[in-house]
Order: structure tokens, then C-alpha cells, then sequence
């Protein structure tokens, strides 16, 4: 007889009991939030670590670019630290750089460009806060003290020494460049508006974009020329000592030489300013010259870094008396207002000078690309450095025989 082994229905669709299947539940959810949190986590983290790390990146590089232009300040400019720009009879207020919308000129009066040209509060307001710009000059060591063989009657133009490559290499000299005429200890300013490599010869027109080459204003100019061999009529670098450099006087009182009295040196005027046209990414802006030498534009200028919303300025002096520091250079401090300018505590009235700056203070702020999805709020960091400005501080202290 055989035995047939039948099992119960209900043993074939037996299956987990209730109360396995919410045990099994709830070590899976626990083990699914547990995964998620640490996978939320994990994701807040490299959002954080991508912001930060492009905020401080943003910030480290603005930073060096401005320490490594400041620490250049003043360096091989005229004692004094200063060049001349046109002024008096026949001269206009010069452009000055700026950020986009506004509209800066030299002051009604200004003689001279310094080394460093304030503008404490000249940027925008970004997120509340007033920021400030810069605009400084240093000589170019690649193009300096080039001796001239002719000059243009009008001032239009002037010849360098033959052995000089105008057309290329560092001694290139290309439109909307900035060249120091100096013959003695006068120094003027002029604008590159085009250049004849082949002639050797470097043009200033005018109606140039800065508006520096106003060829017959009185002082800060070319000058007007000698007129039939009398120099005392010239004006500007043309009458400046040790001797005219256009038409030599007759009788001629000078030994003839094969170069002018005047020299060419390349400047760089370089600024530093916020451009907050989109105000959610204001930038940091370094602007070398003006860009154009015939189109003044406050739109130019090279961007180098992002996201940056605090730029403040201030300057520590040596007065001879309380040496301040933190000095911002308000009108009070020019006029020298006593117990309220930061040079004159007590009288007598002391004006802070350009020339008592010896260190720059500089704060750069940067936020991140955008707000953290969590708060909604930016990242924010900011750096604050101290500069020594070399081509300022260094005295000579061997001009004795």
C-alpha cells in the first residue's frame, strides 16, 4: 500500500504572522532613516564645503593681487612721490577711475596725481556698508628713464632712442598706456593714444580718454614751445630747467647732447574698487590704466574676484608727532582740523599728507555664491591685511658725498 504525504492547505500558504512582519518594518525604517539622515548630512556638508571652499578661494586670490600691487606703490616716481597733471591756465579736470555709474574727476585745483589717490567711500553700498576704492602709481621697471632724441613742437609726440623695441618685447608700448615725461624733478602724465614702431615714436593726441594730454595748459603739460629761439615764453616741460628741449636759445648756452633732457618711464596706474551692478554678485574689480585711450569707461577693468562685499581702507602715518593709525583721510584730516583731523589732536592745525602714509590697512569681505538651502543665509569671511609700502617708506640716507 502506498502513503501519499498530503499537506494541509493551510501549511502551503502559511507566511510571516502579523506581528513578524511590523518587527521587519520597523528595522527597516529605522535603518532607512538612519541612511537618509547621514545621506542628508553628507549632502549639507558638500554644499557647505563647496561654498566655503569658492568663497575663500574668491578671497585668498583678491587679496594677494592687492598686496602684491600695494607693496609696488610709489616705486620709482619723482621725490615726493607725485607727477603732475594739467593745471591753470588751459587745463581741464583729468577722469579718474571709478565704479560703473559714478563720475570721478581730479579736484577743481589739483596740480598733481599721488601715489596713492584716496577714495574712502567712493564704491557702492553693498548689503548696508560703504565701501571705498583706490587708485595708486608705480613706475614699470621694463620701460624706464628712456632717453629721448626729439620731441614734437605741439607735444603731440616724442622719439625714443633707436635701441629701444617700442613694437615689442617689455619695452612694448601699446595705446592707453600711461608715460612719465621727466626732465629734472618735473614730472608730467600723458595718455598713449598710438605708437610708429618703425619711427620710433610714441604719439599723446589729444582728447585722450583721462583727459592728460592738454599739451598748452600752463603747468602738468608738454607746454607751449619756444617761439624763435626765446624759451622765457615756453611753458610746462618745454621751459622746465636744466635747459629748454625744443629749440635750443641762440646764442646757444648749452652743450649739444644726442638725446633731450627728458626721460620716459612707463607708469601703471592700477584701482581697486566693488562693481555692484549685479547686486548679487558684486565683484572686486583691479583696473589698469583706463582700457581705451580715447573712451573713458567705468565699465572696464578686469574682475578678480567674485562675490565680494566689503572692501575698507585705511592708512597708518608717520607724522613725526602721533604717528595715527587707521587714518581714512576724511576732509577733516586733509584740513588738518584740530581735535577732530587724525593728525592734529591738539593745534597747531596739522593736515595729514599723502606723504606721511607708510602702511595700508586693507579688509576684503567675500560672501558665498549663494545662500545655504538649510538658512537661507550666506557665508560670509573676510580677510584683513597690513601692507608696508616700500617705494613710500625707504628714505635715502647716502646722497652725501
Amino acid at each position: 500500500m502506498h502513503h501519499i504525504n498530503i499537506r494541509s492547505r493551510r501549511g502551503l500558504a502559511a507566511g510571516f504572522s502579523l506581528v513578524e512582519l511590523l518587527i521587519s518594518m520597523t528595522i527597516m525604517v529605522t535603518i532607512m532613516g538612519a541612511t537618509m539622515t547621514a545621506m542628508l548630512h553628507a549632502t549639507r556638508a558638500n554644499e557647505t564645503a563647496l561654498l566655503v571652499t569658492a568663497m575663500n578661494s574668491n578671497l585668498r586670490t583678491g587679496m594677494d593681487l592687492i598686496l602684491r600691487d600695494m607693496l609696488q606703490v610709489g616705486s620709482g616716481l619723482p621725490t615726493g612721490h607725485f607727477i603732475l597733471i594739467p593745471s591753470g591756465v588751459g587745463s581741464v579736470q583729468i577722469n579718474m577711475p571709478g565704479p560703473p555709474g559714478t563720475t570721478t574727476l581730479s579736484a577743481v585745483g589739483d596740480t598733481d596725481l599721488n601715489a596713492i589717490n584716496f577714495g574712502t567711500g567712493g564704491g557702492p553700498t553693498v548689503a548696508g556698508v560703504a565701501t571705498d576704492k583706490i587708485t595708486t602709481l608705480a613706475a614699470d621697471s621694463t620701460f624706464n628713464d628712456i632717453g629721448l632724441t626729439a620731441r614734437a613742437a605741439d607735444g603731440t609726440n616724442i622719439t625714443v632712442n633707436a635701441a629701444v623695441n617700442i613694437g615689442t618685447g617689455p619695452d612694448r608700448v601699446v595705446p592707453g598706456q600711461l608715460i612719465m615725461l621727466e626732465k629734472g624733478s618735473y614730472a608730467i602724465l600723458l595718455q598713449v593714444t598710438s605708437i610708429d614702431s618703425a619711427a620710433h615714436k610714441i604719439y599723446f593726441a589729444v582728447n585722450d580718454s583721462l583727459k592728460l594730454n592738454q599739451h598748452t595748459a600752463t603747468e602738468g603739460s608738454m607746454g607751449k614751445p619756444c617761439v624763435a629761439g626765446d624759451c622765457t615764453v615756453a611753458t610746462g616741460l618745454t621751459f622746465f630747467a636744466p635747459s629748454p628741449d625744443i629749440a635750443l636759445p641762440s646764442p646757444q648756452t648749452v652743450p649739444p647732447t644726442p638725446f633731450l633732457n627728458t626721460t620716459a618711464t612707463r607708469v601703471r596706474m592700477i584701482s581697486y574698487y566693488i562693481d555692484n551692478t549685479d547686486t548679487l554678485h558684486p565683484r572686486l574689480v583691479r583696473r589698469i590704466n583706463n582700457g581705451s585711450p580715447t573712451v573713458f569707461d567705468n565699465t572696464s577693468g578686469t574682475t578678480v574676484a567674485f562675490d565680494v562685499d566689503k572692501l575698507q581702507i585705511s592708512y597708518d602715518l608717520v607724522d613725526g608727532a602721533g604717528n595715527p593709525s587707521n587714518v581714512l583721510f576724511s576732509a577733516a584730516d586733509y584740513a588738518g582740523t584740530v581735535g577732530v583731523g587724525a593728525c592734529a589732536p591738539v593745534a597747531p592745525v596739522t593736515p595729514c599728507t599723502v606723504n606721511m602714509v607708510r602702511k595700508i590697512n586693507v579688509t576684503l569681505g567675500t560672501r558665498s555664491r549663494k545662500p545655504f538651502s538649510v538658512s537661507g543665509q550666506y557665508f560670509h569671511n573676510q580677510l584683513t591685511t597690513q601692507i608696508s609700502l616700500r617705494g613710500m617708506a625707504f628714505v635715502n640716507e647716502y646722497s652725501g658725498p
